[in-house]
């Protein structure tokens, strides 16, 4: 789950879009849900040059 900061292109947010939200967490290479989010933290940090005015969420659930 994620919020539209991640997501969404525009001043402030991230704008991964789908595509780029699937591709950072793919990256994950110990396939846990804390790599899978740090993943999609430094995929929007990349991203938006570390200027984010807005949220930028990521929640992953691990079921075993």
């Amino acid at each position: 789950m994620v919020s539209d900061g991640v997501v969404r292109p525009g001043a402030g947010q991230a704008g991964l879009g789908v595509d780029g939200l699937i591709a950072a967490a793919a990256r994950s290479e110990r396939a846990t849900a804390a790599d899978t989010v740090r993943k999609i933290h430094m995929a929007v940090l990349d991203q938006s040059g570390d200027d984010l005015d807005d949220d930028a969420t990521a929640v992953c659930l691990s079921v075993a």
